[in-house]
């Protein structure tokens, strides 16, 4: 029911509305999705996202092999970064390098080599010009421990100077 100008009731029915024909616009949709769904990475692409890849590994690798310079590397170091935790009962956020970068450091100087085994599987990757985001799943598996740690990981990086580096890191 809508109010009319003259100040009656009036109920709209649905043979009153303007039917507006979607039958053109189908063939347009499926043509779009289909060149959207089939498109491929071109080379540049791929050398990018082989390249996200990399870095992603090697933020990890180092950590766990305790080159702190070389952990450093893969990520921007600015007000910028950013770091995330997320567990069962609690979070962690750390907005800017200062914040988690040098006590990151210090702590993979003070702590031993650590040997273990990380799996990433399930990735999601997105590239826009010197944008990446990245998701995934990561296992790690340490020598005598049964349980593995397994989480959702998600990293944005971006380009400068020709090179990728980690703006966002998270772990849910």
């Amino acid at each position: 029911m809508f109010a009319r100008s003259d100040g009656e009731d009036a109920c709209l029915m649905e043979e009153a509305l303007p039917m507006v024909s979607t039958v053109r616009r189908v063939p347009a949709a499926l043509a779009i999705a289909v060149l959207l769904g089939g498109a491929r990475l071109l080379p540049a692409q791929n050398a990018d996202a082989d390249e996200v890849r990399r870095v992603i590994k090697a933020e990890t690798d180092t950590y766990y092999q305790r080159d702190a310079e070389g952990w450093k590397r893969t990520w921007v170091q600015d007000s910028s970064a950013i770091r995330t935790f997320i567990t069962s009962g609690s979070y962690s956020v750390a907005v800017g390098w200062d914040r988690f970068g040098p006590s990151t450091i210090e702590s993979i100087k003070r702590s031993a080599l650590q040997a273990v085994r990380v799996d990433r599987t399930n990735y999601v990757l997105r590239i826009d010009g010197a944008l990446a985001w990245a998701e995934y799943d990561e296992r790690t598996d340490t020598p005598g421990d049964s349980i593995p740690l397994v989480a959702r990981q998600q990293r944005t990086l971006i380009k400068r100077d020709g090179e990728w580096r980690i703006l966002s890191a998270g772990s849910f």
